[in-house]
């Protein structure tokens, strides 16, 4: 991989951290993790780069959730292959710091600096979630 892709590969992923947090924050009020029809939206709105959506699906989706979407991917993979790429990407931070991205407190993206997982809250877009 050239510096190039690596480049936007990192801008991508800080983006999908620290862009989409605060936007479905926002949208969606604090939330624990997120659907994957909320994640696509605020995606599209940031005009993020679609090719790396796996991250926020990372970062703001539980388990299952990931594990339900994980088939449409253009290159199907596990939550933690996820969560490891997305690490690697941000330039391996040995310990991410969940209040920066803008969202609740306990939420998903915990696992990604190792602390264990807060549970399972879907947010609010009118379709089927776990919701409030």
């Amino acid at each position: 991989m050239g510096w190039f892709s690596r480049f936007r590969r990192r801008r991508s992923a800080r983006a999908y951290v620290y862009e989409l947090g605060p936007w479905l924050r926002r949208a969606y009020g604090a939330s624990r993790t997120y659907t994957a029809g909320q994640i696509e939206r605020g995606a599209r709105e940031l005009r993020l780069d679609p090719r790396f959506i796996v991250f926020g699906y990372a970062v703001f989706l539980d388990t299952p959730g990931f594990q339900s979407i994980s088939g449409t991917l253009p290159e199907p993979t596990t939550i933690e292959a996820a969560r490891a790429a997305l690490r690697r990407a941000l330039g391996n931070p040995p310990q991410f710091d969940p209040a920066s991205t803008g969202i609740g407190d306990g939420d998903d993206i915990h696992d990604l600096g190792g602390q264990g997982h807060g549970g399972d809250h879907g947010g609010h877009d009118g379709g089927g979630h776990d919701g409030h």
